[in-house]
């Protein structure tokens, strides 16, 4: 972490080179830039987790508090993860999320939701509908390494991950996990013209976990290295 941390630096503070030296494609650098900022942030996170599994292991107050310093600092990290207009641009749709819908669906802010390794970007903000959160379908295929394909006709979401195969319907209850009939408690729902898709089903049945912590209303999705 030490040597991605000096990189960063490095890249962070290059300007023009001495001496007439050919200059460097400022895209190339942006974007070298960019996954070393990622690879960084993701050693970090998983620092923290561990960190946060200590915590949580012990009793009392005083390991309470600390567990609630070290989701701040995850949080702060996935929030990081957005330039201020990005941000900026899921805080309005939030708004305009509650004011449409009023009490109907809770938007969630998108730093709410911790991976334990990888980025997990939202051009949607994640929303809570009846006690279960959902999640735009496009950071599925993104994060957690699936494919996805939407059937517009019918509604449909297929989601598919080394031989895993979820399928699920707008409005519907009943979905299917490797062809076998599941009810949700949650179907997807459109949500502002988007399709949502309930974050716990799809997260264990590609074999993640997910922990809702009620305190700082947070969602830790681990398993992403495994």
């Amino acid at each position: 972490m030490n040597e991605l941390q000096s990189a960063l630096s490095d890249g962070a503070g290059t300007g023009g080179s001495e001496g007439g030296g050919a200059q460097p494609d400022p895209q190339v650098s942006a974007a070298a830039l960019a996954k070393l900022r990622q690879q960084w942030t993701g050693l970090k996170k998983a620092e923290l987790f561990l960190e946060l599994d200590l915590a949580e292991s012990r009793p009392g107050a005083a390991a309470g508090t600390v567990a609630s310093q070290i989701v701040s600092e995850l949080k702060a990290l996935e929030k990081s993860l957005y330039t201020d207009d990005e941000y900026k641009a899921l805080v309005q749709l939030s708004s305009q999320i509650s004011q449409d819908l009023e009490d109907q669906i809770v938007p969630l802010p998108a730093e709410n939701i911790l991976t334990d390794t990888v980025s997990l970007k939202f051009e949607m903000p994640p929303v809570r509908i009846g006690g279960a959160t959902y999640i735009p379908i496009r950071p599925v295929s993104e994060a957690f390494g699936a494919a996805v394909v939407w059937n517009e006709e019918d509604k449909t979401v297929t989601i598919s991950k080394a031989g895993t195969v979820l399928v699920c319907r707008v409005d519907h209850p009943e979905a299917y996990l490797n062809g076998t009939p599941v009810t949700l408690d949650s179907p997807p729902r459109l949500v502002e013209g988007r399709t949502m898709v309930p974050l716990r089903f799809v997260a264990e049945g590609l074999g993640l976990g997910v922990t809702w912590h009620e305190p700082t209303s947070t969602i830790r999705i681990d398993g992403f290295g495994g």
